[in-house]
């Protein structure tokens, strides 16, 4: 199941990469990842769900005694994938129909109801999953220093941070550079894959996370029960 995981970006992004090349299916590839598509929708759906579960990781951690940098963490980082989820599908517009704002549509590349489509904010988006996935890594790193170890992120999930941060470099050299028209188009494609990676990630981190800090938690209630029970046994000795 681990070396499962480990493999499953590398899988996807090279399974996209093979539609990208062929002929027969580079049309089917193309749809996948138009706006409002499965791919987009799928990453919402990730995002939402590791928002939520993430929150409520959170309340587990406060609930349970961690220190209230870990429960902190972990809520701030939910908000931040619901606010991308919310973003995602432009705050629901894609799924309602409803209007931009004139005032709003003129600020905004797409004419939608996003914040990360504003004039000044498109430009730095190829770097956010570059951040994300080299934050990924770190947090990996991390995992054997005993400050972060209730934050760390799994080691199985390194190679999903790895693939991220190579396809958001990718999308960096397709914005920096003049690049052959066919080369530049692939590599943006493979780039949105990221969008994905990013979400299915976050969820599994939060998943793998709560399912080992639970463990952990429920080990130390049973070791102060048992501690009070023999001091309690002692008091009575006495």
């Amino acid at each position: 199941m681990p070396a499962a995981l480990a493999l499953a970006p590398l899988a996807l992004a090279g399974g996209y990469a093979l539609l990208l090349k062929l002929g027969a299916t580079r049309r089917i590839a193309y749809g996948l990842l138009e706006e409002g598509g499965p791919v987009e929708l799928a990453t919402f759906a990730l995002l939402l769900a590791g928002g939520v579960l993430g929150l409520r990781l959170a309340m587990e951690a406060r609930e349970s005694g961690a220190r209230a940098l870990v429960s902190g963490f972990y809520a701030v980082f939910s908000g931040g994938l619901l606010l991308t989820a919310l973003e995602e599908v432009a705050w629901g517009q894609r799924i309602l129909g409803f209007d931009t704002p004139a005032a709003f549509k003129a600020l905004n590349r797409q004419g939608e109801l996003t914040l990360h489509n504003l004039q000044g904010v498109h430009e730095a988006l190829p770097c956010l999953p570059l951040l994300f996935g080299l934050g990924g890594l770190a947090g990996v790193g991390l995992g054997s220093r005993r400050p972060f170890h209730a934050v760390a992120a799994p080691r199985v999930l390194a190679t999903w941070f790895l693939a991220i941060a190579v396809l958001a470099v990718l999308d960096v050299c397709a914005h920096a550079f003049a690049l052959e028209r066919h080369v530049e188009k692939a590599f943006r494609r493979l780039a949105e894959l990221s969008e994905l990676l990013v979400a299915a990630s976050a969820l599994l981190y939060v998943l793998l996370n709560r399912s080992r800090l639970r463990r952990e938690w429920r080990e130390r209630r049973g070791r102060r029960r048992r501690t009070a029970a023999r001091f309690a046994s002692g008091a009575a000795a006495v």
